[in-house]
């Protein structure tokens, strides 16, 4: 046998691996069904937002993203806002970035569970909306921040915070909830129609 016989047969082994693998993970077989098309906002006036525990319904009025008053607060104040979001399927966790300038407008914490559901004495947001079918209860939701201490006043400094949050246990489609649902729902135990709040801030 030719010394480089054992490389033309180690390269054809490679060759047929390659193609085997092309052929198992070409097209189709790892393709999502979701919809990919998110919208993430601010809501400066979240008081059209509610959450209904007798139906376990969320629901999104409309997104004020801008916040306005007849008369300007210059000394420092707080603002309650919502994090929501719209056109999503199957969503499992979320990040985003907020970038601003620290002594006009700063980010000082999240609650990514901000309602209650009384009928399972649980908090519950966006991500955990769906009632997983085996333990009857909203899954826990473990979140995020990165928040930079306030800069002094009227130093115009641009900071930047990262927020996230995501449910706990094995991810399926039914606890992984959609807004608005899909044309055939993966879970019924739950209803976002107009958008889902991921975080009160």
């Amino acid at each position: 046998m030719p010394m480089n016989a054992p490389i033309r047969i180690a390269l054809s082994g490679v060759a047929l691996t390659a193609v085997a693998a092309a052929v198992f993970l070409g097209p189709g077989h790892f393709a999502s069904q979701a919809v990919q098309n998110p919208t993430i906002s601010l809501d400066m006036v979240p008081s059209g937002t509610t959450y209904d525990e007798t139906t376990n319904t969320m629901t999104v009025g409309s997104t004020e993203n801008c916040l306005t008053s007849a008369t300007a607060n210059t000394v420092t104040h707080l603002h309650q806002a919502h994090l929501v979001i719209h056109d999503v399927e199957d969503l499992v966790g979320w990040q985003v970035r907020l970038n601003y300038i620290g002594d006009k407008m700063r980010l000082q914490g999240q609650n990514a569970v901000p309602f209650t559901d009384n009928t399972t004495l649980q908090p519950v947001g966006f991500t955990n909306l769906p009632i997983d079918a085996v333990t009857q209860v909203h899954r826990d939701v473990t979140a995020a921040q990165n928040i930079p201490p306030a800069p002094a006043d009227n130093t115009n400094t641009p900071q930047t915070a990262l927020l996230g949050a995501s449910y706990v246990g094995a991810e399926s489609f039914a606890t992984s909830p959609d807004t608005p649902a899909k044309p055939v729902p993966d879970d019924s135990s739950y209803s976002a129609p107009s958008g889902g709040v991921l975080s009160f801030l």
